[in-house]
Parts: C-alpha cells; structure tokens; sequence
C-alpha cells in the first residue's frame, strides 16, 4: 500500500481570465493550473507607475481545468459577475464569490459524461477528445462542445427576458433541477427564478448543420440580438499528407440560436478555407466579425460572410488557394499564438508567437468593412515573453495577462511613448473630422437596416469604425513587464547533487543537507534549472561566540532632538541586548560589530530580561524585567521606572508577556491581569485605565498597529482569555470591543461573532497569540497567529464581511513531530507550552515575516502572489529568533545557537510563493531536457537543446532534387549539446555540441569498468543520441562516453576555481536506431541500452572501444530503462506493449524476460504507453510502479509464488491511482526514505510531472504488527474527509482518483493532499475523526509522517529530511 502527495503543487498556467469576481467594482484576474484555481487581484503602486498582481484565495481541484469563462449572472452574492469553470470529462462548475465566507461558492456543476450521449461504441472517450468553452458575450447562454461533435447548451437568466420554463419539453439532460418560481428582491429588482441559469439541453453539432463532422474551434459573436455562434470545422478530416486531394476543407460557419425553441438558423457559410485554421477569435467593435488564425496565414470575416486575408509566411501560398494578401517577408510562425486587444480606437491587436515575438496586427477600415490587414513585427526589444503562451485576458486599460505553460507569466502593460501623444492627438483629431464628412444619408439608411439583425450601436463606435488607422503609430507602444507569476514547469528531468557544507566553510553549527533536488524545468528560451531546498539555506554574516548566551535583541534609539545625518542609517538598529549568565549587557553597534557600552543608567544586574523594545519614536528603550518596566533616553539615561506590580490591590505578579506597538506596551501579568501603559510626548509611560475590559483572566495579548485599515485604523488590542475567549479593542475606544468570538479554543475554520453549537465539547489548550502584518513590499496584511500548548501553530485572515469583521482559517500551519526527540528543547516541560515567543520581522529582506524559534525554527512568510506559508530555517537550534538590521546585515535575523549569535541575511533570488521547499531559478536561455549529477568533480551534466533551420540532405542518392532546395522558410528541429553546469557559480563551464539534427534523449552518470586486466572502474557519463531527418530517411543514433578531467583554470573568470574542467569524449559509437534508454546494469560494470528495437547491453574494452555483450529483441522503441541497483532485474517500458520485466546473468551473459504485465488487468484498466516507471521494494516484496499516457498509475508486484501469476510470466496489478491527466509524469526515480517510527520503509518514489507539481509516493509498512491498523485508520480517514468535506467547484476527490484494487493482494493508494486537510479542521472535528477511525490525534499524526504527507514542521516530504 501507498500514499500520494504533492510536494510542490503545479505552477504552469492553462486558462486565465478577468472579471469583477469578488465584487461589483473589483477588477481580479482568476489563473488555472491545471488542478490549482487561483483568484488575484491587481495592485497600483509607485505612483500609479507599476502594477502588481495580490492573491486572494487559491483551491486545489479534484480535477482538471480546461477553460474559464465569465458570466454576468442576476443576483450574484458579491455583485460581481461569476465564473464559469470547464473541466476535463465533460464537466462544467458554475462559481460565484461568498463575501460573508471570503471564499467561493458552488452555484451549481453539470455533468455531460453520460454514455448515452456517447454517439458509437467505437468512439474515443472524453478525455481524449479536446473540448472548447464559449459564452455569449452578453452572458444568455454557453456553448460547450465537448466529445466528439456533442454541444451542450447552458442558457442564463437575464434581467427582463421571457424564457417561459413552463412550456420548455422534458428531453433535457436531467443534470439541472427544474425552475421554480421564487420571489427574492436583490437591488431593487424582484426575481422570479430560484436559479441564475436555466435547464440545459445537449444535441449533436449535425443538427446545425449536418457537414459539420469535424469541429476545431467555437466561439460567440458580438453585436447579434440573439446567441451568435460561430463554428469553425471541416468537412472531412484535414491531412497534410493528403493536401493536394483534401485542400482547402475548412469552413466557418455562424447560426443564430433561439433557446426557447431549441432552434438554429443560419447566418452566413465561408468554405473553402486554409487547412490550417486552428482558432477563432470574436472581434468587438469597432472591428467586429471574427478572426481566423491558422499556422501561415490570417483571415477575417465579417458579420455578411465577407473575407480578408494576409500570408505571413511562404507556404501560405503553397498551402491553400485561398485570396490573400501577401506578407511572406515576415517568416512568422502562428502556431500557438495569442491575441490580445490592444485598445487602440482602430481595434489593432497584440499576437504573441510560441517562441515570444510579439508583433502587432491592425486593420485597415472603411466603414463598416475591413479592407485589409497587416502585421509588424516589434522587434528584439520587445521579446518580453519567452515561451509559447497558453492564454492572454485584458486586465484593463493598456494591460494584459498572458499565461504560460513552460515560463514565468506575465503581467504585461503598454502605452504611447512619450514623444508621440502629441503627434497621435493631432491624427485622432484629422480622422474624426474626415469621419464627419464622409457619412452620408445613404450609409445611414443601411445602418438603420442592419440594426435589426445585428442590435443597436453606439454612435461613438460607428465614428470609430470610419477611422484610418496608420499601421506606423502601432510602433509607439511601449511594452513592458509589470509583474510576473514564477513557473517551475515544465519539471523534464531531476537529479540529487551535494550540497555545499556551511559548516566547513562558516564554522558554524548549521544542519547542513546531504544533498539538494535540482529539476530541469521551463521550455525554449525560459528552460533553465530550479534549486529546490525543503529549508532555507541562510547566508551567514558573522558568528560571535559568548559564553551562555541566552537572549538577544536589537533596536534603534534616536535622539528626542534629531540630527541630520546619512538617511541610510535611518532604520539601522544600533544597540544590542545581550542575556548573559543571568545578567543583561548593552552594547552599540559600531560598524555591524557590537561595542560593549558602559557609563550608562543602564543597570546589568536588574534581573533577567524578557523583552526590549522602543517608544516614542525611537526615542525611548524599554527594557522589561520580572518585576519593573525600565525607560532610558537615548544616552541610556535612566528616565522611568514602572513597577508591573499592582500595588493597590497588593499584589506581586511579575511579567508573563509583553507586546508593543509605538506608543503602547501591553504586559500581561502572571496572575493573568492587564496593564496597558502609553508614552506621551515627552515618552514617559502613562497607564491606560481598563475597568471597560471585560473581567476575565487574560492569556495572552498582542498589540498591533492597523495600517490597512481593516480594523478601523490605529492602534488594536487583541486579548485571549482562559476560557478561549478572543476578543478585539481600539486602542482609542476600550469601551466597546471591534470583535468577539467566545471559542477561539475550539480552533474553528471561520470566527464570527455568533455563538458555536452547545454540543462542541473538545478544546484546544491555547497559550498564545499573536497579530502581526505579513507581505512584501507590494502588499501587506494582518494576520492573526494562535499557539497552542504542544506547538501547533494555525493562522487566520481577517476580513470585512457584510456583517462584519470575520476571520477565515488558512491550511498552512506548524504542526510540532510526533517525534519526542525533535520536539527536545522546544516545548517547556513545566508548562507544555513553547518556550520561544514569536517575533515580528518587519523587514526581513524586504518583506514582513513571523519567526518561530527553537529546535526547528521556521519563518512565516508571504509574497503578494502567494499565501503565507511556514519555511524551516535549516539550522539544528536558533533560539531568540529576531530582527537585526545593521550596515553589515541589512534587513536581516539574528539568533542564538550553541553559545553563539548569528547574524544572517534571506538567500537572495530565492522564491517561496509557490510551495513550502525554497526554489531558485537559473534560466540558461536554453531548454533543458536531461540532467544527472557528476559526483567526483561536483557538477551537472545537462543536456540541452535549441531550435535550428533543417536543411535536406544535399548526400541523398535516392533524392538528388534535394540539392536545389529553394525554401528560404526553413523548418526547424532540435539541435543537442552537452553542457557542463557548476553549482558554486551556477554557470555553464564547457559544452559539446553535437552534428546537424541529433539530439540527445538520455544521459545518465554510470560506473563503468575501464579497464577488465586491472580490475578498474570509474565514474562516466553515457549519452544516448537520436538522428532524425524525416519520415524518409531512417532514424539513426550514438553512445557517447564522456569523462569530466581537470583543465587549466581561465584567469579572467568570476571564480576561476569553478572553470577547471572540461568535458573529455573518450568513446562513441554510430548505431541503427535512436538510443533512447540507458542504465548500468549487473555487477561488472556494464550498461544497456535501448537502441532502436532492441536492447543491448554494453562495456568499454581495453582500447576504449564499445563492445555489445548480450542483447534482446523488442517489438517497440522502449523508452523507460530501470535497474534495481546491483541485482540485474530491469524494467523496460515501450509506447505501446507495456512493461517487460527482464533478468540479466554475467555467466553467460544473457538478458531474460521474467514477466510481463497482462496488459488489460482485473481492475479493467489498460497498461497502455509506459511513460515513466521504477521498483519500489517493500520487505521482502518487489513492486513495479508504472505510469500510462493516460496519467494512471498503476501499482504491479512480481510475484512468482502467486498461482495466479503463472510462474511470475505475469506481473500482478495489484492497484491503480489517477494522479490527473494535466499531470503526466515526465520522470520518475527510486530515492532513499529516512525512516519514521511508524514507517520503517527506506525508499519512495518522487514525480516530476508537466504541470511543474512534484509527487512523492510513500509505501505504507505492510509488514509489521501496526501496518494494518494503520492502513485501516488512514483509509477511514480518507473516506471520512471525502464525504465530509466541502470540496471546491463540488468535484469528487474520491472519483477523480478512481483508486482501484485487485481485492486479493492490493490496497488502495491514499490521496495524501486529502489526508493533509485534516490538519486544518477544528479541534472538535479533529478529535472526533480520530475517535472515529480508531485512534488518538497523536497516533494519525504520527501515520502521516510515516505516509509521507508532511504535516509536521514547517515542510512537506516527510522522509526526504537529507535535502
């Protein structure tokens, strides 16, 4: 048995689009990826100058999105308009956004996947066949076609119209719930549907027309009264092979759509088009029509069915008989582009190519007709997009969203250059006075005729129709990046290299990591490498040594009277608090090195310090000890001296807490009582009267100082009882309290001030809390942070509601290990709380942070396109875990470890938006497919590759016409090298560049056997080439051994250390047959590969030459070779036959077919298409996992004792888990496990996929006393969490992974992001889920751990501790 999470969710954008979501005014942009659903907002910042996207919310799907839309629905709960999401299988969710959850809301979710709807047995399933998602642009219906020529129909409820559902037939879908009158009065209309949509119905793409057999695209058009749909298709199957037979097939189509009567009528019919049209695009005024986009050419067409066209390159011509202009001079490549509006009074366009030009399109009007088109391209300072884009949306005026797919996204904005604003008016000014002259009362008349198919226009639109446009002023956009969304996608590769060891270098006692995870991620010219770390890797400045150190902090102090000076010592702190031997020393910071201050006020011996801090603007130190509250001037004069004693009532309490926010201090006392004191001017401390407090006794409290005005602005009170009351004051009015929630101890997902159910009884011991900003310097909000008694840490987000303040629970928190020796010194024995306060880092790098100190100390951090989430610091102790700020060590942290104080900065060009690991990005320019690490010099080996124009072989005997090629618009095809990669510059050092056409498709660091008399092995590295030159000529390939030797080191480099070595080629050999596996088997230092259809395996001899040993037969190409290291077993993996499970012997040298996986199994799934496949052992078990083209992975045991294997001639399937058709693996390899106390298993499996998401697999202990009482308790979990749960969009985890057995000797694969959500729920439910599947919450804990889920700490990957 197994358990699935994802480590790193997916990060490569598929579908993107804007619209008021969260409220009638808001203006947000919603990101899809793949099964991620992200809501964003947009920021203005730097005077208006820059833009800035700030997530809002995001939700994992149990699913897979293909398309959004927006719909302008009545009675939305926000006022805004809603989204409609499009799935794969044939589903539609219609959302909306709750403000009084702060969180979306499921409108409805139809389901088209009925079989009946399915037109022949022999028909392809859904989720093979592409779908498209249209709505009419004034929201009264969508199109959905989906299969292979189905169209579902979702018709909308307008304000005024007159759908009667009355007298609507009964062959409906059955999805939607019949229409019942309601009376509901929303702003100040009455409705009369309960629903904002009406029934939906489904019909065949023939009923409009019966040649439409074969649909490419669809879309709806403007300006029609009625639902205008737009159909692009062909008549029969386009082939380019059969051009000069099938030429020209394509034909657009536009029918008019009568919901009420579920009828169509006929606009107009354009035939006999390009083969190649791919897309259509609907055009608003002042163009309107449509606009077709094929691979060579563009084709406009207006609302008559009248055509305009331009070739842009030269097999436009070649390719269709078409009428179009010719622009073959620009060589541009449209497969895969974008277009976006660019807002120009014209209607001229942005197209954005796969490989990043952009180039403008605008059209030449006359009238109401467009004449002519034409394209310019930007030029190479505009590439500001990298990749091929997946999706564009406006956002705004002069801005626009463009999602990728294998590169960062963009946020991208443009506008008029400075020096032609005056030149564009006076034109504008022309046109329109040549517009006004020209409009006679003829054209009127025929406006007034059109107005009755096509609706009523504004006048403003028909000036602008009549407007020239000078194609020269679209060169005077400026373009640039406002902000950017990271990718790690697409993950091709992945290897393990050696970390550098701080300790080594520093000194200093830092948790070093035995390795890193290096992936090959991004496409084209975004391709580049990705660091993934499970902490964060400090940069330590400096380490001081003092002898039993135990408390730090630094502040600011100014003078009352300032000074002028350098304004870049503004911020700097300039005095240190020491605690030391139980006594507190001052020292100044002179020059980031602490000075030992003396011939001061300030008294070492008044007790022990518990906090330090600053008032008055900086103008004041506050030193808090047991007993007294200190205040000294700026010259550490002593000012004040407060006793924290409550001598009226005569009570000794001493300080349990404190908490500032300039110019207040809260203490709370050990008896559990307030005192709040305030600095005046002149920043002696007042005390604040607080008989209005409610009487209780008080936990915890937090001061907090609210600029975003959430809470009303100024300085906020939040107070935490005993009995787990929280409660909220302003510091201006302790009268009445801004918020109350009677049962904060019961942990619950949302806080409100109504009452909690009687029957919740099981509570959480709270011991702290804390409100604290988090953000960067883009956008910034309050959180609110609650500890409990054994270190779990949850946090809240605050928001307005309609009815108030609320606050919303988010998934990230700091569960403490169920391990008892890695909680050792973090928790108090005494009290069971933390012993370690939380601190906030206003500054730390920029960005506004929370620590959490102690044994594994982790920041809080958030960006402003990400939520918060919880990094481990990699260090084995940093206690006292705060700010410094010094000239030395800007926005940086200090701590305490081992008796000594750490100054260290973030790392730089490191991200943490995405996921809890840390990632940097190296982009190289180019697009990297392989890569292995080279442990004896320290460096990866990659293999990259860029396009190249491919020229015909001028050598061919068969094809002597080849010579007198005349195509100057070359195709291009993948040219290979080899590079050298060095982790300590993060630079290419050497390269090796292959011949024309040849690529690699595998590299892998073996060791080899280099010379058999001396019994001599070493370390190489195995490249396996392919040479494809068309269809007509046959596939060759290379084995090419390469060594990394030691060169003379280039003087003139950064780092010359880092650039003496070079890649040596010391063997090679030309083979029939692309090499597209290899993989060191047996014990004799030999490897096989897989060389066209057949495998072989292969050593170096004496002479360095590659001599074959053994060899067997394939039917395919296999492209998935894997040894079990050292025992000879490999598993083989083709495109079409499955798995073959091989045995090699040395004497004689033989490969073996052990067994073969049955290719149609029990569970009614198909093997077909191995992408990626490994052993995973388990005991004294072996097990195959394998993962189809279709994203199902399958779980397969060699089982020779096993009647039902035949001998082990067949391999068992045992289970099979859908890990998501977005998500196709890409590699997969078996990587060493630590070991848990309730997982002893030693290895997993990790998953790099296309959507950038990283999985982990984890076999549950099957051997042991506790396995089945474990499986049994995860498993109930799971189905409990399924069925309880509500789940976004209203998707079915439980379906989406369609889990199967054999029922005999397999078990289920757990969904561990499933399993992970119990972390989140409220303490009762949580505790009651426990007592339901037989266990305590320790116990569950502790299986996740063992399962791999990585609830504990501050990261995920439970087990991969060694990164």
């Amino acid at each position: 048995m197994q358990c699935y999470s994802e480590l790193v969710p997916p990060s490569a954008v598929t579908s993107a689009v804007s619209l008021p979501f969260t409220s009638a005014t808001a203006s947000n942009i919603i990101v899809a990826k793949t099964s991620l659903l992200q809501v964003f907002s947009h920021k203005t910042i730097n005077a208006g100058n820059d833009t800035k996207l700030v997530l809002v919310a995001e939700y994992p799907l149990s699913g897979t999105v293909t398309a959004l839309e927006r719909v302008n629905i009545l009675n939305s709960k926000s006022g805004g308009e809603a989204l409609l999401v499009a799935l794969l299988d044939a589903k539609l969710s219609l959302v909306e956004w709750d403000p009084e959850k702060h969180s979306i809301s499921t409108t409805s979710i139809h389901y088209y996947e009925n079989e009946e709807l399915q037109t022949s047995p022999w028909a392809p399933r859904l989720n093979q066949c592409p779908s498209h998602l249209a709505v009419d642009p004034d929201s009264r219906c969508t199109a959905f076609n989906f299969g292979l020529r189905n169209l579902a129909i979702l018709p909308f409820h307008q304000s005024g119209d007159d759908l009667v559902m009355e007298e609507l037939d009964d062959d409906l879908d059955g999805e939607d719930g019949a229409d019942q009158p309601a009376s509901r009065k929303t702003n100040g209309e009455v409705s009369s549907h309960q629903t904002p949509y009406a029934a939906s119905f489904v019909l065949p793409l023939t009923t409009l027309d019966a040649s439409i057999l074969h649909p490419i695209d669809i879309t709806f058009l403007y300006e029609f009264r009625e639902p205008a749909l737009g159909i692009l298709y062909s008549t029969v199957a386009r082939s380019q092979a059969m051009l000069y037979e099938r030429k020209d097939v394509v034909t657009y189509a536009v029918f008019t759509l009568d919901l009420e009567q579920k009828a169509s009528t006929s606009l107009s019919l354009t035939s006999t088009l390009p083969n190649d049209l791919f897309k259509v695009v609907a055009l608003p005024l002042p163009v309107g029509g449509s606009l077709l986009i094929g691979s060579n050419e563009i084709v406009h067409v207006d609302q008559g069915g009248k055509t305009v066209a331009i070739g842009v390159n030269e097999f436009a011509r070649q390719c269709s008989s078409f009428s179009m202009a010719d622009q073959a001079d620009l060589a541009l490549r449209l497969e895969g582009c974008e277009l976006e509006q660019l807002g120009t009074p014209s209607g001229d366009m942005l197209l954005i190519l796969r490989n990043g030009d952009l180039c403008i399109l605008s059209f030449r009007l006359d009238g109401r007709t467009v004449s002519g088109l034409s394209v310019q391209q930007l030029g190479q300072d505009h590439s500001l997009v990298a990749a091929e884009p997946s999706c564009t949306t406006p956002v705004g005026l002069g801005k626009a969203f463009i999602g990728f797919e294998g590169a960062d996204s963009v946020l991208l904005g443009w506008g008029k250059k400075a020096s032609l604003l005056k030149r564009h008016s006076s034109r504008i000014g022309q046109a329109t006075t040549t517009t006004d002259m020209d409009l006679g009362s003829d054209e009127g008349e025929l406006d007034d005729l059109d107005d009755d198919l096509y609706g009523d226009t504004d006048g403003n639109n028909q000036l602008q129709r009549t407007q020239s446009f000078d194609p020269n002023s679209a060169i005077g956009l400026e373009f640039r990046v406002l902000d950017t969304l990271p990718c790690l996608a697409p993950m091709k590769d992945f290897a393990f290299g050696r970390a550098i060891d701080k300790q080594q270098e520093t000194g200093l006692n830092v948790r070093a990591p035995e390795l890193e995870l290096v992936t090959a991620s991004g496409v084209g010219k975004a391709g580049g490498l990705t660091v993934l770390n499970r902490e964060i890797d400090p940069q330590i400045v400096q380490s001081t040594l003092f002898s039993g150190i135990t408390g730090a902090w630094a502040v600011q102090v100014k003078e009352q009277t300032p000074t002028e000076g350098p304004s870049s010592l503004e911020n700097y702190h300039n005095c240190l608090f020491l605690e030391q031997g139980g006594q507190t020393r001052l020292f100044s910071i002179v020059d980031g090195l602490p000075k030992e201050r003396k011939g001061t006020d300030f008294d070492p011996e008044a007790g022990p310090t518990l906090q330090v801090g600053s008032l008055a603007g900086n103008t004041r130190v506050v030193q808090v000890v047991k007993n007294d509250i200190r205040s000294y001037d700026s010259d550490f004069g002593l000012a004040q001296i407060y006793p924290v004693s409550d001598e009226d009532a005569g009570t000794e309490a001493g300080v349990s807490s404190v908490s500032f926010a300039d110019p207040a201090l809260l203490v709370i006392r050990d008896d559990m009582t307030l005192l709040l004191l305030q600095a005046d001017q002149s920043g002696d401390l007042d005390e604040i009267d607080l008989s209005h407090l409610p009487k209780a006794k008080w936990l915890s409290g937090s001061l907090y100082r609210d600029r975003t005005g959430i809470f009303g602005g100024g300085i906020v009170i939040g107070l935490l009882s005993a009995d787990g009351s929280f409660c909220m004051f302003s510091l201006s009015d302790l009268s009445s309290p801004l918020f109350f929630h009677r049962s904060l101890h019961f942990l619950p997902t949302r806080l409100s001030d109504e009452p909690l159910p009687k029957h919740w009884k099981e509570t959480e011991n709270l011991s702290k809390i804390l409100i604290a900003d988090l953000g960067d310097q883009t956008d910034q909000s309050p959180y609110l942070f609650v500890r409990t008694g054994r270190g779990e840490l949850c946090l809240y987000q605050p928001f307005k509601a309609p009815n108030g303040l609320r606050f919303t629970k988010l998934p990230a928190s700091f569960l403490p290990s169920a391990s008892t020796e890695e909680n050792e010194g973090f928790m108090d024995i005494d009290s069971g709380a933390p012993k370690e306060p939380l601190r906030v880092l206003h500054d730390l790098g920029g960005i506004s942070a929370v620590s959490v100190p102690g044994q594994s100390p982790a920041f809080v951090m958030k960006s402003s396109a990400g939520p918060p989430r919880v990094l481990g610091l990699r260090h084995k102790s940093a206690e006292c875990l705060g700010p410094y700020n010094a000239a030395d060590c800007q926005s940086g942290f200090m701590f305490i470890s081992n008796d000594s104080l750490c100054k260290a900065q973030l790392p730089t060009q490191v991200q943490w938006s995405l996921c809890n690991w840390a990632s940097r990005k190296i982009v190289l320019g180019e697009e990297i497919s392989n890569i292995c690490y080279f442990d004896r010099t320290n460096t990866y080996v990659l293999a990259s590759s860029h396009l190249a124009d491919f020229h015909l072989p001028h050598d061919d005997e068969w094809h002597p016409e080849w010579q007198d090629e005349a195509a100057t618009f070359l195709p291009q095809v993948e040219q290979g090298s080899l590079k050298l990669f060095s982790p300590k510059t993060w630079s290419i050092i050497d390269s090796y560049a292959f011949s024309e056409s040849e690529r690699i498709m595998c590299v892998k660091t073996m060791n080899l056997t280099v010379s058999e008399e001396a019994s001599e092995r070493s370390d190489l590295i195995v490249v396996g080439t392919a040479i494809t030159k068309g269809e007509d000529i046959s596939a060759r390939g290379g084995i090419y051994i390469f060594d990394i030797v030691p060169v003379v080191p280039d003087p003139d480099a950064p780092d010359p250390s880092s650039t003496g070595l070079k890649l040596k080629l010391i063997a090679s050999e030309d083979v029939k047959g692309a090499i597209t596996a290899v993989t060191p088997i047996g014990s004799q230092g030999f490897f096989l590969a897989a060389q066209g259809q057949k495998c072989m395996v292969r050593g170096l001899k004496e002479d360095l030459t590659i001599l074959p040993v053994a060899f067997m037969d394939m039917n395919y190409y296999v492209q998935v070779a894997k040894e079990l290291s050292g025992t000879g077993l490999v598993l083989l993996g083709d495109a079409f036959k499955g798995l073959w499970f091989v045995g090699y012997s040395e004497e004689p040298y033989r490969l073996k077919l052990l067994g073969r996986d049955t290719h149609t199994s029990a569970l009614g799934s198909e093997l077909d298409g191995v992408v990626v496949a490994d052993f995973i052992p388990d005991s004294k078990d072996l097990y195959i996992i394998a993962v189809d083209s279709d994203a199902v992975l399958h779980i397969l045991q060699y089982d020779p004792e096993n009647p039902k294997s035949s001998a082990g001639t067949r391999l068992l399937s045992r289970s099979t888990f859908q890990l998501g058709p977005g998500h196709l693996p890409t590699s997969m390899a078996m990587v060493p496990r630590t070991p848990t106390p309730s997982n002893p298993a030693s290895h997993a499996l990790l998953i790099s996929t296309q959507s950038g998401a990283l999985g982990f697999l984890t076999p549950l202990p099957s051997t042991s006393e506790n396995s089945e009482t474990i499986y049994r308790r995860l498993s109930t979990l799971s189905q409990l969490l399924s069925s309880s749960l509500e789940h976004p969009l209203g998707l079915n985890p439980r379906a989406h992974r369609a889990a199967e057995t054999d029922g005999v000797g397999g078990r289920a694969v757990l969904d561990g992001d499933v399993l992970k959500r119990w972390v989140g729920m409220a303490t009762h439910v949580r505790n009651g889920m426990a007592e339901r599947v037989g266990g305590s919450v320790e116990e569950i804990v502790a299986d996740l751990e063992g399962a791999g889920v990585g609830i504990s700490g501050a990261v995920g990957g439970a087990g991969l501790q060694y990164l």
